[in-house]
């Protein structure tokens, strides 16, 4: 999963999502950096009974609190990614 939030300058490409949620914006292009949803699953199921005070993305608005950081983890844990959004149309003879 590439992540690039609030990015109101950019445009959204025909394979990214643009997704708002309490103001906060996020441009995603689940075919990035995340390779499936499992990637996802794992990585929330090691953070969510962490301490986080805030996650600060690299662009766009930080999710400060204990609210927000759970939202962004559950988000993250049912996001569908990477080979996840492979259909058979993907792979077709010419």
């Amino acid at each position: 999963m590439s992540t690039d939030t609030d990015s109101s300058a950019e445009a959204v490409q025909s394979n990214q999502f643009l997704i708002v949620n309490d103001g906060h914006g996020a441009l995603i292009d689940p075919g990035g950096n995340m390779t499936s949803n499992k990637a996802c699953r794992l990585w929330a199921a090691m953070v969510r009974n962490l301490e986080i005070d805030s996650i600060v993305p690299q662009h766009g608005r930080s999710f400060v609190g204990k609210d927000m950081v759970n939202r962004f983890i559950n988000w993250v844990e049912n996001l569908e990614c990477g080979v996840d959004l492979m259909t058979q149309e993907h792979y077709k003879v010419p």
